[in-house]
């Protein structure tokens, strides 16, 4: 019996992504819907945000900026404020999760190593 290096096959890789966007879906969806039923002025002002798909890349735009900039600290819902304090973090882990397999790969072809 031999085992693989889930590292080497890409299953940990794959998990790992799978994990991140259930983490991530359930606060979007959340904020989302909070923001259209409790704050529709808000919720028109950021291009009526969707889901990843139904959604124009300007609302996506300007939701993903409002979640990065002084935006959640001016509105006036406390739930809004706490769910982006808990989005935020898990978009800069998503983030740094995708990209680091890119960057190991340009890494290696850049040092010649491997």
């Amino acid at each position: 019996m031999s085992f693989s290096d889930p590292l080497r096959d890409g299953t940990l890789w794959f998990w790992g992504t799978a994990v991140l966007i259930l983490l991530l879906a359930v606060p979007l969806t959340v904020l989302i819907r909070l923001l259209r039923k409790d704050n529709p002025e808000l919720y028109e002002e950021l291009g009526s945000p969707r889901w990843f798909w139904g959604s124009d890349p300007g609302a996506r735009f300007k939701f993903t900026r409002f979640l990065f900039s002084s935006g959640p600290k001016e509105a006036r819902d406390r739930r809004v404020r706490a769910w982006c304090r808990i989005i935020r973090p898990l978009y800069v882990v998503a983030l740094v999760w995708v990209l680091f397999p890119f960057v190991v790969i340009l890494w290696f072809a850049v040092t010649g190593q491997g």
